[in-house]
């Protein structure tokens, strides 16, 4: 018996597989002339950013950079002084079934720093960098929803719920912010340590692209101006903005992950000729998929009363949308 099968298509992000690397990043770290002698070492704190990322046909390359912050004192000027470079890299994570069409969010974590003094002008810094790839696959399934037929023929349907992917966003938005430094604390010397997190972050659907918000948790160490002691101060940075993308509408639900890919913080002195006027630039990656619910009727089963019929069932995946919760920073 001929029939006219009709099929629908669910295509949608499935997560595959996690992968990861190990690599070595070291190098020397120098006291420019302006700065004084280095006697010994404080603290040394690395920090890791991907800035670009590109799924390829078995393999996930990317770049990034570590940025060193080093804090050592010095006897001759009796104070803390800052080193600061950035030390650019660049692999990729081998991933056996990765095709150009899938998705993967990459995390890199400094497991472990090392460093030492080497004279009065220079430092050793290395430290072992872990990068890790969570892959999801991207699949477009075909299933039966009805079928035309000239004999006399009865179908068994089944309702079902699946995750349709819209569309996947990758953009970075940029955040210019001036802060601060309240009256209660003394005047900045010389920022020595900085730290930046993404404290909290919300998206939201809207026609035409996604709404993206959320908070920033910008920590400093500085040396005091007239104490020659440390200060530490913290900000709340907010921050909001939109990605365009085509075919969002805000009925549609949107996860993913938003991240820090650089920033720079600089003091200047404000309009009361003190050292307290702070310009925090941020530059934030946002990668995320656009989902929407698809309600489809499918076939489960056909028969009839008047002749045989031979049914070929085939077994397909599909993801569902559970709920909506508020995602967590990664």
């Amino acid at each position: 018996m001929d029939c006219q099968i009709k099929y629908e298509k669910i295509k949608a992000l499935f997560p595959a597989e996690r992968e990861s690397i190990q690599t070595v990043l070291d190098g020397d770290i120098i006291v420019p002339d302006i700065k004084p002698d280095m006697d010994y070492i404080v603290d040394c704190k690395v920090d890791a950013y991907i800035t670009d990322e590109n799924v390829y046909e078995g393999r996930i390359s990317f770049k990034g950079r570590a940025d060193v912050q080093m804090i050592y004192y010095s006897y001759d000027e009796e104070k803390l002084c800052s080193l600061k470079t950035s030390v650019p890299f660049e692999d990729f994570i081998s991933a056996e079934n990765v095709d150009l069409s899938d998705v993967a969010y990459l995390s890199p974590v400094v497991e472990n720093v090392e460093y030492r003094m080497l004279n009065s002008r220079k430092a050793y810094v290395k430290c072992i960098l872990g990068v890790g790839a969570d892959i999801q696959k991207m699949k477009q399934q075909e299933v039966a929803v009805s079928c035309g037929c000239e004999s006399n023929i009865f179908v068994k349907t089944n309702s079902i719920n699946a995750k349709e992917t819209v569309s996947i966003v990758s953009s970075a938005i940029k955040i210019i912010e001036e802060l601060h430094i309240p009256s209660s604390k003394e005047e900045v010397d010389e920022v020595l340590l900085t730290d930046a997190v993404v404290s909290s972050w919300e998206c939201k659907t809207a026609d035409g692209g996604i709404k993206v918000s959320g908070r920033i948790k910008l920590d400093m160490l500085y040396a005091s101006d007239t104490e020659n002691s440390a200060e530490t101060v913290s900000f709340d940075v907010p921050f909001d903005g939109f990605i365009e993308s085509r075919g969002v509408s805000p009925k549609d639900s949107v996860c993913g992950k938003i991240w820090i890919k650089k920033y720079s913080v600089n003091v200047y002195t404000d309009n009361d000729g003190s050292d307290r006027a702070v310009s925090a630039d941020f530059e934030m990656g946002i990668k995320a998929e656009v989902m929407s619910e698809k309600n489809i009727l499918v076939i489960e089963d056909a028969y009839s009363d008047k002749e045989c019929i031979d049914a070929v069932k085939e077994d397909f995946d599909y993801m569902i949308m559970a709920g909506k919760t508020k995602p967590v920073p990664q």
